[in-house]
């Protein structure tokens, strides 16, 4: 780096014009910021590629030192999905309530009910995103899906069966 920087700084000396001077000189200056924050953002990639291995999530440096931070997948499997809401034809006596006694009804996130995970297991399903399992199935159904639609039945009938690939995340 030092010699890099010596073969830079040889033209100063024989410049004449002090303008030119403080022009090469930031020119100079911005090219060892540039080299000094690339090395730091290799540093930071590198030390953290090992413990990254072993973690819970994936982080990838893309276009410009952007950080994607992404779930690592457990297993990924091709699962019949289909939806439900939250009305007494479709559940029990208790719409709003889940198999391990959670109000689905008011939480903010996703909630899907399925026999094929244990409970608080996160699945990302294509085309509908991330579910949370916190209910369970008719006993029948050992390998399917259930997305929790709320109380939106039309969008429920909408949507049908379809197989989508299910992924399990660790959490």
């Amino acid at each position: 780096m030092l010699k890099i920087i010596k073969m830079l700084l040889h033209p100063i000396q024989t410049l004449r014009n002090y303008k030119i001077h403080i022009i090469y000189l930031l020119i100079i200056a911005n090219i060892i910021i540039y080299f000094i924050a690339f090395q730091n953002i290799k540093q930071f990639y590198d030390s953290y590629l090992e413990l990254l291995d072993q973690s819970t999530i994936t982080i990838t440096i893309e276009r410009k030192n952007e950080l994607i931070i992404e779930p690592k997948v457990k297993n990924s499997v091709v699962r019949m999905i289909t939806m439900y809401n939250s009305v007494e034809e479709q559940t029990d006596n208790f719409p709003c309530l889940s198999a391990d006694n959670t109000n689905i009804c008011e939480v903010d996130y996703n909630v899907c009910a399925t026999n094929a995970y244990p409970f608080g297991t996160v699945l990302r399903i294509d085309k509908l995103g991330t579910c949370v399992v916190k209910d369970r199935m008719n006993s029948r159904y050992k390998n399917e899906v259930d997305w929790y639609a709320k109380m939106d039945v039309d969008r429920a009938l909408n949507f049908g069966r379809q197989n989508l690939l299910v992924e399990e995340i660790y959490n």
